[in-house]
């Protein structure tokens, strides 16, 4: 039987597949623990940490460069929950060219909403957009979601930054 795919559905899904793929065959992708609480502009912000690391080449010793890259993440897009500091997507020069050790490269959000009931229910705003090109060409977004440390972390960081009352 013929599959069909009058939406869209198969074929999108493949396509973030297929960036997931082939960006984890350049780079590893850490997020960190923990949110630090910060200022911008009288606003309290969160930051977490993303760190890119390159993946050696295959059969290369450790210490070998990386080759150069095909794939390079161009961006990360806010989420539901947090917004980046500064507009939407968290760009870095290290995001496509991270160091041989890694890239440590920090994301700072301000809350998207403060209502208890929103952030309770969210499905997806503790996933983080991966936006790649590869050899120039924009690739479907997909995304990673924070470890459960982070969100934990995350809610604390909102508890605080929306003045919940205990």
């Amino acid at each position: 039987v013929p599959v069909t795919d009058p939406y869209g559905h198969l074929a999108r899904a493949w396509g973030e597949d297929c960036a997931r793929t082939a960006l984890a065959e350049r780079v590893t992708l850490a997020i960190g623990h923990d949110v630090v609480v910060g200022d911008h502009d009288g606003e309290v912000t969160g930051t977490i940490t993303l760190t890119v690391t390159p993946v050696p080449a295959a059969g290369a010793p450790p210490t070998a460069p990386a080759p150069a890259p095909d794939v390079v993440i161009t961006g990360i897009s806010g989420t539901q929950q947090l917004a980046p500091v500064g507009g939407t997507p968290w760009t870095d020069p290290a995001l496509a060219a991270p160091a041989a050790a890694g890239s440590a490269i920090p994301l700072t959000f301000t809350p998207v909403r403060c209502d208890q009931h929103a952030i309770a229910e969210d499905k997806r705003g503790t996933y983080l957009g991966i936006e790649t090109s590869r050899d120039g060409v924009a690739q479907p977004v997909f995304h990673v979601r924070l470890p459960e440390e982070t969100r934990r972390a995350l809610m604390l960081w909102f508890a605080n930054a929306c003045a919940w009352e205990s």
